[in-house]
């Protein structure tokens, strides 16, 4: 008989990340069931549970398991970020270096717009009507 680690006495810490948290929340389920599991999750997280780790990964695993837990501001920030970055991350390289030049140029635009708006005022002229 092999023997089996209690997951009640492993919690996640306040610098788990959220693949830890949701490992915990299968090892619980594993040991006790989803209706227990659940609760002991929720007491977990509301004293262990942190920004960093309330991602939306995390809260979609936790919705299919039948745990609803409140993202904030700062975490819709994050996911944003996150999200953000994935997609760069799997568009090609022609993609990034086209944007990255199409933000150069605008920047370029707006550094000679600073150094020289008579450039501005000359091709755009307001009309009094």
């Amino acid at each position: 008989m092999g023997l089996s680690v209690n997951p009640t006495h492993h919690l996640p810490t306040t610098q788990s990340p959220a693949a830890a948290w949701i490992e915990w929340h299968r090892a619980l389920r594993a040991a006790y069931g989803k209706a227990t599991a659940n609760t002991l999750f929720v007491q977990a997280w509301e004293k262990r549970g942190s920004s960093a780790a309330n991602t939306t990964e995390l809260r979609a695993y936790l919705e299919k398991a039948g745990v609803v837990i409140e993202g904030t501001t700062f975490s819709f920030v994050g996911d944003s970020w996150s999200s953000l970055q994935e997609t760069f991350s799997f568009t090609s390289g022609l993609t990034r270096w086209l944007l990255i030049g199409v933000v150069i140029v605008v920047l370029l635009f707006l550094f000679n717009l600073a150094r020289k708006p008579e450039l501005v005022a000359a091709t755009v002229k307001p009309s009094l009507v």
